[in-house]
């Protein structure tokens, strides 16, 4: 007997139809930007995934984007012409993973080396320590600020470690 596809199985190769147009322009130089890819358990790229990421652009707005991974499982996104004051305010992005077969977005965060919290930040000091690493950018030698922030799915047999993933749903 064939059990029908489900939702969670088919939502992967129509990320493209229901985000036609609404996903931001790709970054072009000399934009301030990060970029990464997104591998799964295995190590592969993962081809459609989409990202939402935001951070506060002053105490009453919030920059937001949405970007998509390419064939490659590359992403990029423009941090602003003022990336340094946005980061004043939050020190992070915050990003929303929307992937094929998952039923809820992952949840995670992206710090830069420059911009980490304090110790007894609520979130920070929450991450255990081995798995900090997995949510700071590494900066790209470049004219312009620049950053590689690379997502991982699960951990893999070389050795990369699963970025660290919040449960919403289990907040206090």
């Amino acid at each position: 007997m064939r059990m029908p596809v489900t939702a969670a199985q088919t939502v992967g190769p129509f990320f493209s139809i229901g985000l036609n147009g609404r996903l931001a322009p790709p970054p072009r130089p000399p934009q301030p930007l990060m970029t990464g890819c997104i591998r799964d358990g295995d190590g592969a790229p993962v081809r459609d995934a989409v990202l939402e990421v935001w951070t506060l652009a002053n105490p009453h707005a919030v920059h937001f984007q949405r970007t998509a991974t390419n064939d490659g499982g590359v992403f990029a996104w423009a941090l602003g012409e003022d990336s340094t004051a946005l980061l004043e305010l939050t020190g992070c992005w915050t990003v929303l993973l929307f992937l094929r077969g998952l039923l809820r977005p992952l949840l995670t965060r992206v710090y830069l080396p420059s911009h980490l919290p304090p110790a007894h930040d609520l979130v920070w000091s929450r991450i255990p320590l081995a798995r900090r690493a997995t949510l700071i950018a590494q900066e790209i030698p470049s004219a312009v600020p620049a950053y590689r922030w690379d997502i991982h799915l699960q951990s893999t047999l070389d050795g990369s470690a699963e970025t660290a993933f919040f449960d919403c749903a289990s907040a206090e």
